[in-house]
């Protein structure tokens, strides 16, 4: 098996790796696939193994930080941080420039952790699933953001979201679900050029209002922005 280069484990996450068992079966420069392991303070090295993985999942069993310089995995382009179930994790983690994928589950996230985010030239993809934002609040610097494609926020905590016309430059895909804390979608996120379609499903009415607001401003200047429309919810 020293070929193997792809290890996925489904439904479920390995707890204990150590160097002995690990290295009999798969030779630590092929492997390009790992996932999902659980990251601890007796494991943690062997992330450092595999130069050049490209795909990486962690999960956090028990309530702690994920620290983990990651910089020096200069082929990882995808990568899922989460927790087990009830459990949160305060993100510290260095990441590679060359990731285009990032998911974050269960996960608290601090203003200086999306800047960071935000400064990755190459990210296209981001998903914020069960995020606690610590400020209630997501305001990018300029220029943030300057490759991302993708965005999708589930059951966040965000309240206020604050955007200009420097930030998300190539969205091309929004999708936010059971927001019911967002107060709406900015308005600035409108006039993304290449911005195409806008997902809303169990969020806030004013989340919704607004998304119809984009997409009849956006009719009105010609362009077809299409705007798919789930469930509201009217906030008390």
């Amino acid at each position: 098996m020293t070929q193997l280069r792809h290890i996925k484990f489904k439904r479920t996450h390995v707890r204990y790796l150590d160097k002995d068992n690990l290295a009999s079966f798969v030779l630590q420069d092929k492997l390009q696939t790992l996932s999902t392991i659980a990251i601890s303070d007796t494991n943690h090295w062997f992330l450092d193994k595999f130069p050049n993985l490209q795909k990486l999942g962690v999960v956090c069993e028990e309530k702690q930080d994920i620290e983990k310089d990651l910089s020096r995995l200069h082929k990882l382009h995808t990568l899922k941080l989460s927790s087990t179930r009830f459990q949160f994790f305060t993100l510290n983690v260095i990441f590679p420039p060359s990731l285009k994928k990032l998911t974050l589950k269960r996960c608290t996230v601090l203003d200086h952790h999306l800047h960071e985010i935000g400064k990755l030239s190459n990210l296209e993809i981001l998903k914020l699933q069960e995020c606690k934002f610590k400020s209630l609040k997501w305001e990018p610097d300029e220029g943030e953001f300057c490759q991302l494609q993708y965005l999708r926020m589930d059951l966040v905590d965000l309240v206020n979201w604050v955007v200009d016309d420097t930030n998300f430059p190539r969205l091309e895909h929004l999708v936010i679900r059971g927001c019911r804390d967002l107060e709406e979608i900015p308005l600035a996120i409108g006039d993304i050029p290449t911005l195409k379609v806008i997902e809303v499903d169990n969020s806030s009415a004013s989340v919704v209002a607004s998304a119809r607001e984009i997409q009849e401003a956006q009719l009105d200047s010609g362009n077809d922005l299409e705007v798919r429309l789930g469930t509201s919810i009217e906030i008390q």
